[in-house]
């Protein structure tokens, strides 16, 4: 992926450069480095951030499991309705 922001980068400014001198070109090495410094930071970054909300959603999460859980007992007139309703 980093490549092909270089490849893109270099013909987008250099638009006659032949296929053989792209990867060799200053602007390909140049945008090359950068977008691999650009999603290694994104990389470090966003796991941080996912670790900082993980656990959280979890919580939340298990809450919505648990009340879906409870609405649909409810919703089948009971245990005995729900397994009933199972069984058929």
């Amino acid at each position: 992926m980093v490549g092909a922001f270089g490849i893109t980068w270099t013909l987008a400014l250099h638009p006659n450069i032949e296929a053989t001198e792209i990867f060799s070109s200053s602007t390909f090495l140049t945008s090359a480095i950068l977008a691999g410094i650009l999603y290694t930071a994104t990389t470090y970054f966003g796991v941080k951030g996912l670790e900082r909300i993980s656990i959280p959603s979890v919580a939340v999460l298990v809450f919505v499991g648990l009340y879906a859980i409870y609405l649909n007992i409810v919703q089948a007139g009971g245990f005995s309705g729900f397994q009933s309703l199972s069984t058929a």
